[in-house]
């Protein structure tokens, strides 16, 4: 099961840090991202695993988006337009695991 977390955060920060180095995030930004995935991406990668229902998985990256949205808002020196960063971050690498996972 811990594999299974670890390719899930792996897979995850591998898509979204580029993004948001892209995205014009620099150092202390750029761990700001990876911290706030690194609390988020093992809470739905969990709750996911315990009730897996489609619903349920929208609602909690729905909820991560948020969460990461406001970290960004809050703690990020040059992040520009944090929620916008989070959003599509997220999407990117949700599409990436259904795409991994041969459901796209």
């Amino acid at each position: 099961m811990l594999n299974h977390f670890l390719l899930c955060l792996g897979l995850t920060l591998a898509v979204e840090l580029p993004l948001a180095l892209l995205w014009g995030a620099r150092r202390q930004d750029l761990l700001l991202c990876a911290l706030a995935n690194v609390l988020t991406n093992p809470v739905v990668v969990l709750l996911d695993l315990i009730f897996p229902a489609p619903w349920l998985l929208l609602l909690l990256e729905c909820a991560a988006v948020g969460a990461e949205g406001i970290v960004y808002r809050l703690c990020a020196r040059h992040i520009r337009a944090p929620v916008l960063l989070s959003l599509c971050a997220n999407g990117c690498s949700f599409g990436f695991g259904l795409w991994m996972g041969g459901l796209l």
